[in-house]
């Protein structure tokens, strides 16, 4: 085995151990007294007629209202914040580098098989190194995307919608898959003899892409590329 190809086994063992290791520091949050509900004032009309404060405005009521409403979102904000550990922030904090992440894989593997296309066409030998090039960054950008992609989702099996389990599954099988294809260009030593390589190729670059395409629906809705 080729020391490359030592290198990117030995990095998605390194992920891998990352993802449960976070997992299993996840498992057992730190337990938080619940936030003191803020305290509420009401002022009912039956008893500001009583008391003769009834102007008819029920600028008391309305003022309380707000008092509650600003309490509560002062409340909410500050435990989203502090509420957390350290390794959640962090956690959080790469994953919000997925969106950005995966366009790496996605770009990298299109101009890969752009590039066999164009080796098909022309046979000249440079593109099988631009193609060699592109698999490369492109696999490992997967290695790297995918991970981001679990720690900005969160660390479960199943989501609550079906379209986000779907686009968590299909991007973790393109990291495996692009493992298998970096094994598949390793081992390729005839320059005439690159079919496998080609079906590979094509179907790595057809998972980015759906999964990419997945991706872009959830961020900007279904009806996106509405006609």
């Amino acid at each position: 085995m080729d020391s490359p190809f030592r290198l990117v086994l030995t990095a998605l063992l390194g992920g891998l151990f990352l993802i449960f290791a976070t997992l299993q520091a996840n498992a057992h949050p730190k337990s938080h007294d619940p936030a003191p509900e803020p305290a509420q004032t009401e002022n009912s009309s039956d008893q500001k007629e009583a008391d003769g404060h009834d102007d008819g405005t029920n600028d008391g009521h309305h003022a309380s209202s707000a008092t509650q409403a600003a309490n509560a979102a002062a409340a909410g904000h500050h435990g989203g914040d502090t509420a957390k550990t350290f390794s959640e922030r962090l956690v959080s904090w790469l994953g919000s580098f997925h969106p950005a992440a995966v366009h790496i894989p996605i770009g990298l593997l299109l101009a890969a098989l752009i590039g066999e296309v164009l080796l098909i066409t022309t046979g000249q030998p440079v593109f099988a190194s631009i193609v060699r090039y592109c698999i490369w960054i492109g696999a490992l950008g997967a290695l790297v995307a995918a991970p981001l992609g679990w720690f900005n989702a969160g660390f479960q099996l199943t989501d609550t919608e079906e379209f986000v389990t779907t686009h968590r599954w299909v991007g973790t099988s393109a990291a495996v898959w692009s493992v298998f294809l970096l094994y598949i260009l390793n081992t390729t030593k005839d320059e005439n003899n690159r079919t496998l390589l080609r079906v590979a190729l094509l179907i790595g670059v057809g998972l980015v892409a759906f999964n990419g395409l997945l991706g872009g629906l959830m961020i900007h809705g279904a009806d996106a590329h509405a006609f």
